[in-house]
């Protein structure tokens, strides 16, 4: 006997089978079976026997037996009779099979003598369920809803007569709520149920039953605490700093801030040298002002300018020991005076007047007053002519 558990494999290995035979033995009787490798329950299993060449009709007995996980034996047995060059399907209805050892056992008489036999593989699967809870995380005392979609293996609702068993359980695997004998409406079950003011957290899950094969989908409880208080940093244009901290109603609280502070990296494809940083404690009540040397406490050199830097707090209460933090930034210059030069036009014609206009500021942005001094502006244009010359090279020299 040939077994498959693909078709396209059977008929390749059918044909090769019938040609070498053909070759070798011109009179040799030729049949293939082609069946899956594995075996469901509540499906119809199908056994498809061919006779290709034989000198007489062929007489199957086709068979199916095991012992399931309750040590009972099990089996079914059809008789069919094949002409040569025909071919029959024959069906097993497995509906409550339950999972274990089953073999498939073909025996032929009468144009050929044949007694072949193979494992099946069970797969308790003949189902596909879907659960849906209406939100992915829920709150202590929330109302905690879902549903149950069943389908059988061609996506079409399961029957209505047939119950399914629903079963809740907590982050710790305890029991919580439990469904016995549901009958889903259109294939579809719902349920719900209100979560205790202080129950198990962690991840929840929401067990299917139908028929002995068991499904499941997590689902999360957290309890979620509303920030007390908040934390802002206050950046001047002097190194000086402000840290604020106090509750949402606008009470002070106490603690302790620790504040870091480093140079903003922005990656790119250039290897840049490692950055210092700095990181102090102290305590506070409500605001603390920390005085910060940056040239000094983050090593800074003259190739950093113009620089970000970053400074990040994280304060924890006293009371509490809750934690809270936020991120400010500031831009550090090495000049306190900036100019921009401001085009009119990104083209310009020889012998027309080109307007350009420059803005002198400080780095904020505010105005420069006059008796801040003069500005000197320097422009102009430089042209060379040279001769190119024979042997392609062209001689510069420039005084830098």
């Amino acid at each position: 006997m040939v077994y498959f558990s693909s078709v396209l494999a059977a008929l390749v290995f059918a044909l090769f089978c019938f040609n070498t035979s053909v070759l070798s033995q011109r009179n040799s009787p030729v049949y293939t079976v082609i069946a899956p490798s594995k075996l469901r329950p509540d499906i119809v299993y199908h056994v498809s026997i061919t006779v290709h060449d034989a000198p007489s009709p062929v007489d199957f007995n086709v068979q199916i037996f095991g012992t399931n996980e309750d040590r009972i034996p099990v089996s079914v047995l059809k008789d069919v009779h094949i002409d040569p060059k025909q071919t029959q399907v024959v069906d097993f209805e497995l509906f409550d099979w339950k999972p274990g050892d089953y073999t498939l056992e073909v025996i032929g008489q009468g144009g050929l003598t044949v007694r072949n036999s193979t494992k099946l593989i069970f797969e308790h699967k003949s189902y596909s369920v879907y659960i849906q809870t209406d939100r992915p995380v829920y709150k202590p005392g929330q109302l905690v809803q879902f549903r149950v979609i069943v389908t059988n293996p061609y996506l079409l609702p399961r029957s209505s007569q047939l119950p399914i068993d629903l079963l809740v359980k907590d982050g710790h695997g305890n029991s919580i709520r439990e469904w016995k004998n549901v009958f889903p409406t259109n294939g579809v079950a719902s349920a719900e149920f209100l979560l205790a003011d202080r129950p198990v957290l962690g991840e929840w899950a929401v067990h299917v039953n139908v028929e002995g094969q068991k499904f499941h989908k997590n689902f999360t409880v957290a309890e979620f605490i509303m920030p007390t208080y908040e934390v802002h940093i206050e950046l001047p244009f002097f190194i000086l700093l402000t840290i604020n901290q106090m509750h949402s109603y606008g009470k002070a609280v106490k603690g302790e801030v620790t504040l870091t502070v480093a140079p903003r990296t922005r990656y790119n494809k250039l290897n840049v040298r490692p950055y210092e940083s700095f990181q102090t404690k102290a305590r506070i009540d409500g605001t603390v002002v920390i005085y910060l040397n940056l040239l000094k406490d983050l090593s800074l050199r003259t190739d950093f300018f113009k620089r970000e830097i970053e400074f990040f707090a994280l304060v924890e209460e006293e009371e509490t020991g809750h934690k809270y933090n936020t991120t400010n930034t500031m831009w550090i210059y090495d000049k306190d005076i900036k100019i921009d030069l401001i085009r009119t036009s990104e083209t310009f014609k020889p012998g027309l007047k080109y307007t350009a206009f420059l803005k002198v500021s400080h780095q904020d942005e505010t105005p420069v007053s006059n008796s801040r001094g003069q500005l000197e502006l320097l422009y102009g244009y430089t042209i060379r002519e040279e001769d190119w010359k024979k042997n392609y090279i062209l001689f510069l020299e420039m005084e830098l």
